[in-house]
């Protein structure tokens, strides 16, 4: 399907360092309710945190941990949370 290809382009453009693309990808997939809307969120804190912004990336992570859907995306976001929101 075409929002799973999206998800995966975006997450090869964060790791060829291509950020504002990949962050633009993850809000497409967002705003069209994207089951992995939760680790969309991630990805988005992960790039806020690349680019240094640690409290914009907290508010992202915070975010998915409210969407999650499920245990596991809520563990993921509390990781994130505890690694990089002390």
């Amino acid at each position: 399907p075409y929002y799973d290809v999206l998800y995966q382009m975006a997450q090869v453009k964060y790791f060829m360092d291509s950020l504002k693309s990949a962050y633009k990808d993850f809000q497409t997939l967002i705003a069209n309710n994207y089951e992995e809307k939760s680790n969309c969120l991630l990805w988005q804190g992960t790039i806020w945190h690349a680019g240094g912004d640690s409290s914009k990336a907290c508010d992202f992570f915070n975010r998915a941990k409210t969407v999650a859907l499920n245990q596991e995306d809520i563990d993921e976001a509390n990781k994130m949370l505890a690694t990089y929101c002390k």
